[in-house]
Order: C-alpha cells, then structure tokens, then sequence
C-alpha cells in the first residue's frame, strides 16, 4: 500500500546566465552528484558562461554557490550528446560530433579518449565472433575494457545498465514471436563476480527503458506495461507501483521517482510508503538520499522564465 502526500518543498532554476539573464537556448537535465549539489545539463544556449560554446555543450551548476561551469567548451568537435557524471562530480564523460568520446577530469583539467562511459565503469554492446554479441565493460580510470561477456546468439541486447559498482549488469533481450506477432522482451540480471545470469521478467511487448539496480544488486526497478515494478532478487518478490516512464532509484533503493502519465514528478520512500506528487518534468535525477530531484521543464516554473524553452530545475524536497 502507498500513500499519496503533498510537503511543503523549494525549487530552484539550475539554468540561469551568466549576468542573471534569461538563456538564449533549451536545456536537458543529465544527472545529479551524489550530495545534490552539482547539477549536470546539455544545453544550447551560448549565455550561461562568459564564453559560451558555439553549439550545444555540457554544463555543470553548483547550486550551493550558484556558480555554472562549462564542461565541454574547450574540448574539439562540435556538440556533445550521451553526457554522464561520476558521483561525486569530478568525471563528466560525454561524446562529441566527430564523434570522440571523451571523459574530463575536473579537478585536474586533465581530459581522455575513452571507448563508452557510465559513471566508473561502462557498459557497452559490441558484436561478437560466436555469433552473439558481446558486452564489454571499461573502467574509466584506466582506460582500459575490465570484462567482456559473450552472451548466447539469441538477440540483442536493449538499455544495458550498471549498478554503480559495477557489479551488477542489468539488460533487455529481444526476440521474434510469430504467435505474439511481434518481438518479446525478457529482462535479465548479470553479476560479473560469480558470471551468474538471472531472469527478472519476461514477455514484455516492448522495450521500456533501462533497469535500475541498487548497489548491492538485490533490487531491480523497471518500468512494467501497467506498473512501476520493483523486483527483490533475494527473496524472489515483486512490488507493484503506479505506472510511471524515466524511472530513477537511489543506490540503496529507498526511493523511486517516475514520471506519472499527467506528466508530474512522483518520489516513492519505500521506508514510510509515502509517494509525494511534485513538480511536472521529465529527464529525472535523483541525489543518494532522495532529497532533491534535478529535472527538465517545459513549463515556465519559475515566474522569470520568459524565454519559451526548456529549463533545468532542482527540486529541493
């Protein structure tokens, strides 16, 4: 059983320009760091930094300071998609138009070449010489591909995703079914330590999204066909929430936000049973505790956003 609550709640604008103005382009929510401090964005705008960037680039937003930083606008190649951050905000990896992806070492300056990024260690699809796939996994601190896990010949990998120690691979396989008309899903758990795979859930119409993990790889939270679902690998079970898309979970797994299909915000504390409505936005991010939840708009929440776009908010619950 959960309970709908409202709290009294702050929200403040993380895309703001450099002299207080409004941005001159769209922005999207990428993460959040670990204390709810940093706020990492894209955006397009060229005001949000004295010298601004030429097309869209990586921004990061001390929200204790209020100070906005650009990531990548010194780097080569122009734009710059598929952005992550590690957790405490020193690594921001990101790939640029050439296209190079890159990984920044903010506390030195220092920046890489690396193959795919995800926080520590990355998960990537690569194609296989047993007639599979393979799915390699690369520490970002050395460079270097750490593992690299054949998987059976029986379809594609969909919306890989790590817990953030890197133990705990989670993926989507999809596979034609002439008497469903159409291609099934199962959803699958991979822990690298004892090379054990697990079903978490099959006979899905559709892939919907990534899984979510917790770091110690015991809860799986996915978005179901009618349900947020939230799978307890050790004791086999399964707990049903209100449907919901964008789906972000905290390391230990006690909070859970969504988006509901009117488009609002929803924060689960599985420790109380209490879901608070928020906000409307999309491109979550959630700080460990659950206390603040970065997020895009394309609302005018804030009563100065005049310019039409899409903003980055930091809603502090």
């Amino acid at each position: 059983m959960w309970i709908a609550c409202v709290v009294l709640s702050s929200i403040v604008r993380v895309t703001i320009g450099a002299s207080g103005e409004e941005p001159n382009g769209a922005s999207t929510a990428c993460q959040i760091s670990s204390d709810g401090r940093l706020v990492l964005f894209t955006s397009s705008a060229t005001n949000l930094v004295s010298s601004g960037p030429i097309s869209v680039a990586a921004f990061l937003r001390d929200v204790e300071v209020e100070t906005t930083e650009c990531v990548t606008c010194e780097m080569d190649g122009a734009g710059t998609s598929a952005v992550a951050m590690s957790p405490n905000g020193r690594y921001v990896g990101y790939l640029d138009s050439l296209p190079n992806y890159w990984v920044v070492d903010r506390w030195t300056g220092v920046s890489h070449s690396v193959a795919f990024w995800g926080g520590d260690v990355a998960s990537s699809v690569a194609a296989g010489t047993h007639q599979g796939v393979d799915l390699s996994v690369t520490d970002n601190r050395t460079g270097a591909t750490v593992d690299s896990i054949p998987l059976p010949a029986i379809g594609m990998p969909y919306y890989t995703s790590l817990s953030r120690t890197g133990r705990f691979l989670g993926y989507q396989i999809g596979l034609y079914d002439p008497q469903a008309g159409g291609v099934i899903y199962s959803r699958y758990v991979l822990d690298r330590s004892t090379s054990t795979t697990e079903l978490v859930d099959e006979n899905e119409r559709g892939p919907t999204g990534p899984m979510r993990i917790s770091d110690d790889g015991r809860f799986v939270c996915y978005a179901g066909r009618t349900s947020t679902v939230l799978y307890d690998r050790m004791l086999a079970a399964t707990r049903n929430y209100p449907a919901g898309r964008g789906i972000v979970m905290t390391p230990d797994a006690r909070f859970i936000a969504w988006v509901g299909a009117e488009g609002r915000v929803h924060v689960l504390d599985r420790m109380t049973g209490m879901i608070q409505p928020g906000p409307y936005g999309r491109d979550l991010s959630l700080s460990d505790d659950g206390s603040r939840v970065a997020f895009t708009s394309d609302l005018p929440i804030d009563r100065h956003d005049t310019n039409g776009m899409s903003d980055v908010y930091l809603w502090m619950r």
